[in-house]
């Protein structure tokens, strides 16, 4: 397997690839807390403290709203002072974006927030946190519940500019052993988020579904990912779509699929994965057993009628195969 892989690879690399018709759109951001530098104020509404804050209520603590910051904390009379969620500036002085929303339109983010937690608290088995706009530390605090908790099955934090945040929900992971689908879509993990998403891989036995797409993971994070696959025997779907995977990733992932049998869908669509990137990949696909839905779909690909002949003639798992080109 080894020759194989780098014999293709040098082929790859020796070899012309194929020209994309129509570049990938820029995904759509619904993204809450972008800033003018493009990126959340990570603990805009913090997260963490708003996890740890269950304490008794204080009815007689003073309501002073001399600020519109005083306003938000007076609001919300039921945390006590010590954990009283913070806003990261002045209100007067927020950028455009997540911060310069109104006073009430973050009281409403507020209230959600706690909402969630109280969710957890009791026992809610799904969690929709999807723009929200958590960032890396509110990532933080939601790995920190994923550690202990035993009732999560579904979790979507899609769309939330977590970044490297994403490397502690991954090693959360390692830990938990309820969640069954996790959509981490459009959060900009790159590297650090994927070493660690495949890292987790290999000792996650019960997640199910993973949505990666729209992440930036490039060839060499497609490679850790398949060295995460070769070890995992319980995910059944992955999306990698709208990434910026090439052929030399393309390559991992198809090696990396022939050791492992539990996989049945994968999404590759919109990547960069060329003429002899699709064609060896297939070639390593002919030998995995459960994939069963396959897209590579707008990656430029072009004819590749011998590869997918000798792949769908070889495959007795494969259902639905998508090599559809937009121009």
């Amino acid at each position: 397997m080894a020759d194989a892989l780098e014999e293709a690879t040098k082929n790859v690399k020796k070899g012309t690839p194929g020209t994309l018709k129509k570049k990938p759109p820029a995904l759509p951001s619904k993204q809450g807390g972008k800033s003018k530098k493009g990126g959340p104020k990570d603990g805009l509404i913090a997260v963490a403290d708003l996890l740890a804050a269950d304490k008794d209520k204080d009815p007689t603590k003073p309501n002073t709203a001399a600020t519109a910051k005083d306003a938000v904390v007076a609001t919300n009379a039921t945390i006590d002072e010590e954990d009283e969620p913070r806003l990261e500036q002045d209100p007067t002085e927020l950028d455009d974006g997540w911060e310069s929303d109104s006073t009430s339109t973050r009281l409403k983010r507020l209230k959600r927030s706690r909402s969630w937690i109280q969710k957890v608290k009791e026992g809610e088995r799904e969690i929709v946190l999807a723009h929200r706009g958590l960032g890396p530390k509110g990532a933080e605090a939601v790995a920190a519940v994923l550690e202990s908790n035993s009732t999560i099955v579904y979790l979507d934090l899609s769309d939330n500019w977590i970044e490297s945040g994403g490397a502690t929900i991954g090693r959360s992971l390692q830990i938990n052993r309820t969640l069954t689908f996790l959509n981490l879509a459009n959060n900009k993990l790159s590297l650090q988020g994927g070493t660690e998403m495949a890292e987790m891989l290999a000792f996650n036995g019960t997640l199910k579904t993973l949505i990666l797409s729209g992440n930036r993971f490039g060839d060499k994070e497609a490679s850790l990912l398949a060295e995460g696959l070769k070890q995992n025997s319980s995910l059944q779907a992955i999306d990698l779509s709208h990434n910026q995977i090439g052929d030399l990733g393309a390559l991992a992932l198809g090696a990396g699929l022939v050791a492992n049998d539990s996989l049945k869908e994968l999404n590759l669509a919109w990547n960069e994965i060329r003429v002899r990137g699709a064609n060896g990949f297939l070639n390593f696909l002919k030998d995995n057993g459960s994939v069963s839905c396959l897209s590579l779909q707008d990656n430029g690909v072009g004819e590749n009628g011998v590869a997918v002949s000798a792949y769908l003639a070889k495959s007795n798992a494969i259902q639905m195969l998508n090599l559809v080109e937009h121009d």
